[in-house]
């Protein structure tokens, strides 16, 4: 039977169909790295088992008028004219209604399937920006050299730091936890001097190793299967003419094994934690022939188990993650490419993320992560874009720069840079108070403009949203340096001290790259 007819047909057993003209129900969820297609319309038919835009995902639906859908396993899922469609479940698909709004839907879920427990990331996350090398290193080259020139940089920029990363190209080869000396001859220098600056430390990390390398030898009976017994490889390195093997982390004695191993490595170098990255259920399902450990698990749960990582480093990164709402995990959202559509991404996706239950999320580095896009010869970033983006992360829950604003910008456009910076670490301690009561509450940390007020016609994408419970942040996400600005009811006050009564509608041109529009709600307590 055609995938659409049962699609349809179990929609409909299920009780969904379009609610009444001028009452649109809407609904959100699933994928982080969704968002700028959040509340659905149309879509195709997406299968969360295969794939997951990249980022964090859950088998979860929730709608404005307070129903929900929600499975353990995977779905296929797909809408037409805002109505879903649900086929290919591996589990059972449950439906309900927990009220009538979206936040009614989101705690009745939350508190059934991800509940927090009231721990948080590391403050460090939230007090100061994070400092990420890969840009640099991409573009300059993957040598001690850059990374201590990146360090020199920020200190004589005067920018603060809470994080310094060190990510992928310093190894000898993938997976071999050691420092490649050509490139990174003495290390730890490296680390007295971030250390010495007071700053925390993490390094890049994923669970494949190079084929036919010492380690891939040693730790073979650990690696991911063929359903024959051989190991599974992915991934041919041109530069070596070999595949990748993968640690096969449904396999406890291999996942202890990795662990230990990454516990070692930080260990002898004095370092932190760890960004681990890959992750994606298609690194097997797009491949095919593989074979789990345990023959019950599937790509997401691969995936689910990377994320356990987190308990043995609370100083973290992940992209990708597979039903982890709850959990004190510090989600990376999908690298980012320089251009406006995905400055409007970098609002959208970490709203959708807080519905997720992954509230403690970084959108990627600020001025794009894509390496496609800095190595083009003639590349030349847009300093207005650049900024943009630095305005809309100090504002979040984290704030991460790669490129260096001081290398690559005008010496107004660095200062503005760090002027962004500069709010984030001001606006900490508001910031530290929310993350504390999303931690008890399960609340998102960033919240959809329809959550905080349902029902007064937020029910659409929407780049404005709530930070915590006090305070409106409007970025500007058009190149035009236009943005419209709607007010729900209250009293607010914007950041150049001008009091405003909602509901009200403002529409703001020519709003200059030195000010990020945000408004504080009267009345809070501080």
């Amino acid at each position: 039977m055609n995938v659409r007819i049962l699609a349809s047909l179990l929609a409909a057993a299920l009780g969904f169909a379009p609610t009444a003209p001028g009452q649109p129900e809407r609904w959100y969820g699933m994928m982080t790295n969704d968002g700028d297609r959040q509340p659905y319309g149309m879509t195709e038919a997406w299968d969360l088992g295969h794939y997951m835009h990249g980022g964090a995902a859950a088998p979860m639906l929730i709608s404005t008028e307070g129903r929900w859908i929600w499975s353990e396993r995977p779905f296929t899922f797909a809408f037409t004219n805002g109505v879903p469609y649900v086929s290919d479940a591996r589990g059972e698909v449950r439906r309900g209604r927990a009220g009538t709004t979206l936040r009614d839907a989101y705690l009745e879920m939350m508190k059934a399937h991800f509940p927090f427990d009231g721990r948080t990331p590391p403050a460090v996350f939230f007090e100061k920006p994070q400092f990420n090398t890969w840009i640099e290193m991409i573009t300059k080259g993957f040598t001690q050299d850059v990374i201590e020139a990146y360090v020199r940089g920020i200190e004589t920029n005067g920018y603060p730091c809470g994080v310094f990363e060190i990510d992928a190209g310093f190894q000898t080869f993938h997976g071999s936890n050691a420092f490649d000396p050509k490139k990174m001859p003495d290390p730890q220098s490296v680390y007295r001097r971030i250390r010495k600056n007071g700053w925390k430390t993490i390094l890049w990390t994923s669970f494949n190793v190079l084929g036919g390398t010492p380690v891939a030898k040693e730790f073979a009976r650990h690696f991911v299967k063929t359903p024959k017994g051989d190991l599974f490889r992915f991934g041919l390195n041109p530069d070596t003419g070999r595949h990748s093997v993968l640690w096969d982390l449904t396999n406890p004695r291999a996942y202890e094994a990795f662990a230990g191993r990454l516990r070692a490595f930080a260990d002898e170098y004095g370092f932190d934690g760890y960004k681990f990255d890959m992750g994606d259920p298609f690194n097997f399902t797009f491949v095919g022939d593989y074979a789990f450990h345990d023959k019950r698990k599937e790509p997401v749960d691969f995936t689910h188990a990377y994320l356990g990582l987190a308990e043995r480093f609370p100083l973290h990164e992940f992209r990708i993650g597979y039903c982890n709402g709850g959990k004190p995990v510090i989600q990376r959202l999908a690298d980012t490419t320089h251009n406006w559509d995905f400055l409007v991404k970098m609002s959208t996706d970490v709203q959708v993320a807080g519905l997720l239950g992954s509230p403690y999320t970084v959108a990627d580095m600020i001025g794009g992560g894509q390496e496609s896009d800095w190595k083009k010869p003639d590349f030349k970033p847009d300093e207005k874009l650049f900024v943009r983006m630095a305005a809309i992360q100090a504002l979040q829950p984290l704030m991460q720069f790669s490129v260096a604003p001081w290398r690559v910008l005008s010496a107004e456009g660095n200062a503005l840079c760090r002027t962004y910076a500069e709010l984030h670490v001001k606006t900490a301690p508001y910031i530290l108070k929310e993350v504390a009561k999303t931690a008890k509450t399960g609340e998102p940390l960033v919240r959809m403009m329809e959550y905080a007020y349902p029902h007064q016609g937020f029910a659409k994408r929407m780049t404005q949203y709530m930070l915590g419970d006090d305070l409106l942040v409007a970025p500007v996400c058009e190149p035009d340096d236009s943005v419209v600005v709607e007010l729900p009811k209250g009293t607010w006050k914007d950041d150049l001290g001008e009091t405003h009564v909602g509901p009200k509608t403002l529409n703001l041109k020519d709003v200059p790259l030195a000010r990020l529009p945000h408004y504080w709600r009267e009345g809070r307590k501080d």
